[in-house]
């Protein structure tokens, strides 16, 4: 056996050095892979952090807004009320009343009856000691303290108290936790004075709208709080002013002890006072809420609030770079607050930290497990088969030649080259796994990818289009959006301020530009609503905003950017309500005729009752029962006239209900059935009707339009006058999607002054003729409930008429079905008081 020398055996192993190697090199790619990892992970949790950092106050932002423009609906309310109260009241002086509940105090002020006084149910009442109280004042207090004490209530869960004061030194209020507020104010009280009283007087408040105050304490509650004002004048003169109190202690709270993990909230005012801050709670309550930031000493809350005030209208997360954190900025504008959440970007490394540790400790035990593995191949297929080479090689070095390789000899070799692909192998499986690694990492990447294509859908399919314009140049950028607003194709419109000019209305164009280049020279932000011309050749409402984003070093505006947003709808919405209060107007207009004519009507046989009982009284007194007997007969006859004149209201009153739901009528098989219900009249007065064949198929109740029908006949049966041949002609053609009908007869005739008359209510051109007069005005509203319209022709006296309606034909009002279901419905039709059963 051939020993090695101290030489040999200094040099080491292949194996071990091998393992060494390649443990450095495989550490050094986990390092790296660790260290991309890192930063792929802070990038990804910076990006979900920041998107729930948004979320996150813009949901507590709108819910501490709530309450403001809570309270501003109710003073809406309240105001309503008032006005309507005083304008009834008119100029009456409720002085018992008054004398009643007040009473003059031995400080000169008015104030509750003791006696009569509970301040947890009531409102309280000051009157300063030097206000001459009239009939004016007794007035208002009394509708003040009625109506705080009705509101009251029923808005205490959500504020602290409700008030009504007025400018001459009134005050009126409920507070049930400070029930004797009006009874320990002193004479020293000067409500003129009082900020919740001349923040709604017209020198302060012109624009006469709800206003909030700033931040006060009330030394009598105890409580930090602001108020919302809200003036009420009536014929020019500020009579009254609306007031809630909002308590900030709940905010307080809200904003100190509810925040995320890691964060903290700041409240503070534009002008920089600073409303909540979990370090200066002591130093707010000190100053009694007069605490400015730039006069806290404070250089972090200083940063705060100078990156907050100067940031971007739209912009809701600030960075501080200064201060390693993000700002989270959501405004109250009525208070014109900010609610700010400072957010530490520690949280995002130390999350980001933490994950790329655990890969590295993973990597670290995957490498010494590929260790083990490997030391145990080495040495098994290597380390042997080498060992024996090199005691080959070193006999030959000491010039032993009987020691020979031979090189053909397959066992040596074979070892040797099964080692070198064994370890070809083993790199194999290494880059296998160095790939795998990279699949994954580029599987992110396209996830990433994924997830900005989706950002950039998402902007897309929002309703808002955003431009920015550069003025210097004249270009315009505009975000798909824009285009596919107005029904164009990406890049078909041109991008520049002369194109957007070029689709605006004629009408809207001149106006919306000066608007525009005023507001820019100005460096004012604006909004303004114009028409735009789409691809399709109609107009699109919008609604653009815009402000200046950028100046040179001059001050001139160089750079604008804003938004357009599609107000169709809202427009469309506008011009129905229009509509639908003209056609409220209209129809209070015809229930105000209808009620005069009912009154008319029913007047003169209630009068003959009376005069002919008064007679029948005279008659049965002195015992002449003739005269009597034609007295009840004058009554029975004036009841009967009563008896009709109901019926036909009841009878109109139905018009418009549905008794059948709408469907297709054959006017063939109608006017069959009702030529059989008139077949009476109609014997009786021997006219010849005859009805043209293949009459149209309309849509509509059939039970109602067997009534206009019959009508129009019986109407031109009553009205033949002396004709001796009388003669009626019935037909039915379409006219532009719709049926015209028409009666014809060779009666009486019609006078063309009295054509629209025939249709009113109780209207009767031959006062001999039997019946109300109501049944024109049956068809009338019959047909107009249908969508249809009528008229009446005639040439005049002697000359015949021609009764011609219009009903919707079948094809046309498939699609109308509903409407007209809804039209024939309850609501459609006169309500008279009494019909309760729908009779």
């Amino acid at each position: 056996m051939v020993e090695f020398g101290p030489r040999e055996r200094s040099r080491g192993s292949i194996a071990r050095q091998t393992l060494i190697k390649m443990a450095v090199r495989i550490a050094i790619v986990i390092v790296l892979i660790t260290a991309a990892a890192y930063f792929h992970i802070v990038s990804s949790v910076q990006e979900q952090v920041l998107g729930q950092l948004e979320k996150y106050v813009v949901e507590r932002g709108q819910r501490e807004q709530g309450i403001f423009a809570l309270a501003e609906d109710n003073h809406a309310i309240m105001k309503r009320a008032i006005t309507e109260r005083l304008q009834a009241l008119g100029d009456a002086d409720p002085q018992e009343e008054f004398a009643r509940l007040f009473v003059t105090c031995d400080d000169g002020v008015t104030r509750n009856r003791p006696e009569l006084y509970d301040g947890t149910k009531q409102a309280g009442v000051y009157i300063d000691e030097s206000l001459a109280i009239d009939a004016d004042v007794r007035r208002r207090v009394l509708v003040f303290h009625e109506l705080c004490t009705r509101f009251g209530p029923a808005w205490r869960s959500r504020f602290q108290d409700t008030y009504i004061s007025a400018p001459e030194g009134i005050m009126v209020l409920y507070w049930p936790e400070i029930p004797d507020w009006c009874q320990e104010a002193t004479t020293e009280l000067d409500i003129p004075s009082e900020q919740y009283s001349w923040v709604a007087d017209k020198k302060h408040n012109p624009r006469r709208e709800s206003a909030w105050t700033g931040l006060f304490f009330d030394h009598v509650a105890k409580v930090w709080m602001v108020s919302c004002e809200t003036p009420v004048d009536i014929d020019g003169r500020h009579v009254a002013t609306i007031g809630h109190d909002i308590t900030l202690t709940e905010l307080f709270d809200r904003a100190i002890t509810d925040h995320l993990p890691g964060a903290y909230n700041v409240i503070f005012r534009g002008d920089g006072h600073l409303i909540a801050c979990p370090e200066h709670v002591e130093n707010i309550g000190t100053r009694r809420g007069d605490f400015k930031v730039q006069e806290s000493g404070d250089d972090h809350l200083k940063r705060i609030f100078r990156l907050v005030s100067r940031k971007a209208d739209d912009e809701i997360v600030v960075e501080n770079a200064e201060h390693d954190e993000y700002l989270a900025v959501a405004p109250i504008e009525e208070l014109d607050w900010y609610f700010v959440t400072v957010f530490p970007k520690s949280i995002v490394s130390d999350v980001a930290f933490g994950a790329s540790r655990f890969v590295l400790l993973l990597g670290f035990c995957s490498l010494l497990v590929e260790l083990a593995i490997l030391f145990l191949i080495l040495r098994k297929h290597v380390a042997a088969p080498l060992a024996e080479f090199v005691h080959a090689t070193d006999q030959l070095a000491r010039g032993n030649y009987d020691t020979a390789l031979c090189v053909d000899r397959d066992d040596e070799l074979g070892t040797l080259a099964g080692s070198f692909s064994r370890m070809r192998d083993t790199i194999r499986d290494k880059l296998a796994m160095l790939n795998r690694e990279i699949a994954d990492h580029r599987r992110t990447e396209e996830s990433l990818r994924i997830n900005e294509e989706r950002l950039t859908f998402a902007l897309e399919a929002t309703s808002d289009a955003l431009w920015d314009w550069d003025i210097i140049t004249g270009d315009v950028y505009f975000s798909p959006r824009y285009d596919a607003m107005l029904g164009y194709a990406p890049g078909e419109i041109t991008r520049s301020f002369e194109g957007w000019r070029r689709l605006l209305h004629p009408d809207d164009a001149q106006a919306t530009v000066r608007i525009v280049r005023e507001h820019i020279e100005r460096k004012q932000p604006f909004a303004t609503e114009f028409r735009m011309r789409t691809k399709q050749g109609g107009w699109q409402w919008i609604l653009g905003r815009g402000k200046v984003v950028r100046t040179d070093a001059y001050g001139r505006p160089t750079r604008a950017a804003g938004t357009h947003v599609d107000i169709q709808g809202r427009k469309l919405a506008e011009h129905e309500r229009e509509e639908l209060i003209s056609a409220l107007e209209a129809q209070n207009a015809e229930l105000e005729r209808f009620a005069y004519t009912i009154s008319h009507e029913l007047k003169t046989p209630l009068i003959t009752i009376k005069g002919y009982l008064g007679m029948l009284k005279e008659d049965l007194a002195g015992n002449d029962l003739l005269r009597a007997e034609d007295d009840m007969a004058r009554v029975d006859n004036a009841a009967d006239r009563i008896d009709v004149l109901l019926s036909d209201l009841l009878e109109l009153s139905r018009v418009g209900r549905l008794i059948n739901p709408p469907e297709d009528v054959r006017l063939d098989d109608l006017l069959r059935d009702v030529l059989e219900m008139v077949a009476g009249a109609r014997a009786k007065c021997k006219a010849e009707i005859t009805v043209a064949g293949n009459l149209p198929v309309v849509f509509g109740d059939k039970v109602r339009l067997q009534e206009v029908f019959e009508n129009l006949i019986e109407n031109a049966i009553k009205y033949m006058g002396d004709q001796p041949e009388p003669r009626i002609e019935i037909d039915a053609l379409e006219d532009g999607g719709e049926v015209v009908c028409r009666v014809r007869d060779n009666g009486m005739g019609i006078d063309p002054c009295y054509h629209d008359k025939v249709f009113g209510l109780f209207d009767k051109l031959d006062q001999q003729t039997e019946g109300a007069g109501a049944g024109l005005a049956i068809v009338k509203r019959i047909v107009e409930v249908h969508g249809g319209r009528i008229w009446v022709e005639s040439e005049g006296q002697g000359q015949g008429s021609v009764f011609a309606f219009s009903l919707p034909c079948r094809c046309a009002a498939a699609s109308g079905a509903d409407a007209l279901q809804e039209a024939l419905g309850p609501r459609s039709g006169l309500n008279l008081a009494g019909d309760r059963n729908g009779a």
